[in-house]
């Protein structure tokens, strides 16, 4: 294998344009929205990648399980909040903490609350827990959201229902794009 700068260059972006894709708004081939969500299994570099891929634009990351009463209330806010702001620049992406073998329920769930954003059912490994204690100044309790701004800076975190969010988000997407 050819182990150049080029070909490392490559593959990064490559790999970067292609989680991209899933940071999108998921369509169908006709332009709308789908009903049948991803739910992505990864370690917590796929959260990481999903922030870079959307610099430029206000990244909202919420930390959730089917398991979690407070989570699965706040959820239809967090729907809202994607379909009201995206258009504004908004990504949501959601970080759920449920088993791996519970990936059909977790789908299930987000069909049911037409979650049509990136989804990451995160692995349960130290590693991953490391990451989201130091990326999303995450304390072991969910529901957990962080606000990242358009250069990827965390701006925010705590309960998604605060309403200390709602204001940091109309701030952040008020704020111009950084030129490229």
């Amino acid at each position: 294998m050819d182990r150049s700068p080029a070909t490392f260059l490559a593959l990064l972006v490559g790999g970067v344009l292609l989680v991209g894709y899933f940071v999108q708004k998921k369509t169908h081939p006709d332009g709308g929205p789908t009903t049948d969500p991803a739910v992505l299994a990864s370690d917590f570099a796929r959260v990481e990648t999903a922030i870079t891929a959307a610099k430029g634009k206000v990244v909202l990351i919420d930390c959730w399980a089917t398991w979690c009463g407070p989570c699965v209330s706040s959820f239809p806010k967090l729907v809202e909040k994607s379909e009201k702001y995206g258009p504004q620049g908004l990504v949501v992406v959601t970080v759920n903490l449920n088993d791996a073998d519970e990936a059909d329920e977790v789908k299930e769930f987000l069909k049911q609350q037409r979650a049509t954003f990136t989804n990451i059912q995160l692995k349960r490994d130290e590693a991953s827990f490391k990451g989201l204690k130091k990326r999303l100044d995450y304390g072991g309790g969910i529901p957990h959201a962080a606000l990242f701004d358009r250069s990827g800076a965390r701006v925010w975190t705590g309960h998604p229902e605060d309403p200390a969010l709602e204001s940091r988000l109309q701030e952040e997407l008020a704020k111009p794009a950084p030129a490229p």
